[in-house]
């Protein structure tokens, strides 16, 4: 819809990754006998701004990002109406305090392991990922 907004003003870093390179990844463990009872971070070539990350979406769809952020406070203040609303209709509010958790807290992994003992590293960058990702949409009738 156009309307996402980082919230806060804190950076929070997300390391997203292709689901081609995880596809390829995943059948790496399956075909190394290395890998064998081993626990793998996968993931994509560098972590990046969850507002990098909108804005590489929004690119790919032919848009911007909406400018600005919605405050903390008020974030958290929607989310504790989310959470009040009835079961069936939870699900569509625009936040609750897991979406608001999520949303506020860095994710970045040491893929380090994966590409010692796989041979693995992310062929896709961000801005091709999200490219594929639209038109796979598109193509789906989500878009």
């Amino acid at each position: 819809r156009r309307q996402f907004r980082p919230i806060g003003r804190r950076t929070v870093w997300l390391h997203p990754i292709y689901i081609d390179d995880m596809v390829e990844a995943l059948m790496r463990c399956g075909a190394r006998a290395e890998a064998v009872g081993e626990c793998f971070h996968l993931a994509g070539r560098e972590p990046v701004p969850l507002a990098g990350l909108a804005d590489a979406i929004a690119r790919a769809g032919g848009t911007r990002t909406a400018r600005g952020y919605i405050p903390l406070p008020a974030a958290r203040a929607a989310a504790a109406v989310g959470e009040r609303l009835p079961p069936n209709l939870r699900q569509s509010a625009p936040l609750t305090r897991g979406r608001v958790d999520f949303l506020t807290h860095s994710r970045i992994y040491d893929v380090t392991k994966a590409e010692q003992r796989l041979d693995f590293a992310a062929a896709t960058d961000l801005r091709s990922g999200a490219a594929h990702s639209v038109d796979w949409y598109r193509g789906e009738g989500y878009l």
